[in-house]
């Protein structure tokens, strides 16, 4: 005696696996918020303010401090920008 057994899966409806991944672009860590130094600004008179040397050099500081900062924060998004690919 011969038997064969066909083993195929057969169902009326068709099944339809499928499974959602999200798929999250991975961002770097935020460079730290600069600590800036106080600046003290002296009215002259008429509504003008003025700085003497030593809060001029503070001033000088935190503008460097600034650009530094949002250099960092520009290279992060032309990163995240290169990674995202066009539609």
């Amino acid at each position: 005696m011969l038997f064969c057994i066909n083993l195929i899966a057969c169902s009326t409806t068709p099944v339809q696996i499928t499974k959602t991944e999200y798929i999250y672009q991975q961002v770097p860590p935020l460079p730290e918020k600069p600590k800036f130094l106080t600046v003290e600004w002296i009215k002259a008179g008429d509504g003008m303010y003025c700085i003497d040397a030593e809060n001029a050099k503070r001033l000088l500081i935190n503008v460097t401090l600034q650009q530094g900062y949002e250099e960092e924060l520009r290279k992060i998004l032309e990163g995240l920008k290169k990674d995202v690919k066009p539609e």
